[in-house]
C-alpha cells in the first residue's frame, strides 16, 4: 500500500534535483553525466514506480516469464490492486537480506537453517546468476532491482523474486552488443571486450580510444593485484591513468592524464 504523501515528497525531491542538475548543466560540470537527460529518466522512473497498477502488470508478466526458469513469482490478485493498493499471494520465506544479516553475526544458525530447509548456498547463487541472464538474453524481461531484499529464499534450493518496480527489456542493438562483451569476457578476450565496453558506455571526454581500450582491457586482465611491470594501480583520490601501449597486446608505462571520469554501462 502507498504510503501517505509519499508522491508529494517524491514529486518534490524531483523537482529539487532538476534544478540542481540544471545548474550543474550550466556550469559545464561533469558534461559525461548528462544531467538534463538523467533527471527526466528519474522522473519518468520514479513516476511509473508510484502506479502500483504499472506494478501489477509487470509482476503478472514476470510471474508467467520466470516459471520456465523454475523461479517463484508471486501470483497478482487484480481485483483487489488499485493505483495506490497491490494484492500479492504470499511467500513462505526468507529473504536473502536477512540471511546474510544473520549470517554475518550467527554462521552457525544460518548453517543449521540451511541443512534444516536443504538449501546450498552455492547452489541458489548458481541457479540466481543463470535465471538474470536468462531473464536479459532469451525472455528480455528482467528484474531491473534485483537487490537481497528482493530475492526470497525458499526450500530445497528455490528463490523467488518480489517488488516489480522496476522491470526492464533491452533494445537489440544493446542486448547483442552486451551478449558478445559477456562472450569475449568468457573467452578471456579482454581487449575486444574493452572495444564493446567503451561503444556501449556513454559519451566520454576527449582521450585516446586506443590507449584507453588497452587501460580497461589490461586491468580485467591482470587484476587489481596482478600488475604488468609499469603499470600503476589507481587508487580512488588518484587520476585516470592513461597507458602508453608498447605493442597490439602490451601494457606500457603509465601516464596521469586527467580526472576519473565514470563510465556508465551494463557490466555483469
Amino acid at each position: 500500500m502507498k504510503r501517505p504523501y509519499v508522491e508529494t515528497n517524491f514529486r518534490r525531491d524531483v523537482a529539487l534535483f532538476k534544478m540542481i542538475a540544471k545548474f550543474f548543466e550550466t556550469l559545464g560540470i561533469s558534461k559525461q553525466m548528462r544531467w538534463a537527460a538523467m533527471s527526466k529518466e528519474l522522473e519518468e522512473i520514479v513516476l511509473n514506480e508510484l502506479n502500483y497498477r504499472l506494478e501489477a502488470d509487470a509482476a503478472a508478466r514476470m510471474h508467467k516469464s520466470l516459471l520456465n526458469h523454475a523461479v517463484y513469482a508471486p501470483k497478482v490478485f487484480f481485483r483487489f490492486c488499485t493505483n495506490t493498493t497491490i494484492v500479492l499471494e504470499y511467500l513462505n520465506g526468507v529473504k536473502m537480506s536477512d540471511y546474510l544479516y544473520v549470517h554475518e553475526r550467527d554462521p552457525a544458525r544460518c548453517a543449521r537453517w540451511c541443512v534444516e530447509n536443504r538449501v546450498k548456498p552455492k547452489r541458489v547463487a548458481y541457479r540466481l546468476f543463470a535465471s538474470l541472464q536468462r531473464q536479459i538474453f532469451e525472455d528480455n524481461l528482467f528484474h531491473a532491482d534485483l537487490h537481497p531484499g528482493n530475492i526470497m529464499l525458499l526450500r530445497n534450493n528455490r528463490f523467488g523474486l518480489i517488488d516489480f518496480g522496476a522491470v526492464g527489456a533491452l533494445e537489440g542493438t544493446f542486448r547483442k552488443q552486451l551478449n558478445q562483451y559477456n562472450a569475449l569476457i568468457a573467452e578471456g578476450s579482454y581487449i575486444k571486450a574493452a572495444e564493446i565496453y567503451l561503444d556501449i558506455s556513454s559519451p566520454l571526454p576527449a582521450l585516446s580510444s586506443r590507449r584507453l581500450r588497452h587501460r580497461v582491457g589490461c586491468r580485467r586482465q591482470f587484476g587489481p593485484r596482478q600488475r604488468p611491470s609499469g603499470h600503476w594501480e589507481v587508487g580512488h583520490r588518484d587520476p585516470l591513468i592513461k597507458v602508453d601501449p608498447l605493442g597490439p597486446r602490451s601494457c606500457g608505462r603509465a601516464h596521469p592524464v586527467y580526472k576519473r571520469s565514470r563510465l556508465s554501462s551494463y557490466a555483469f
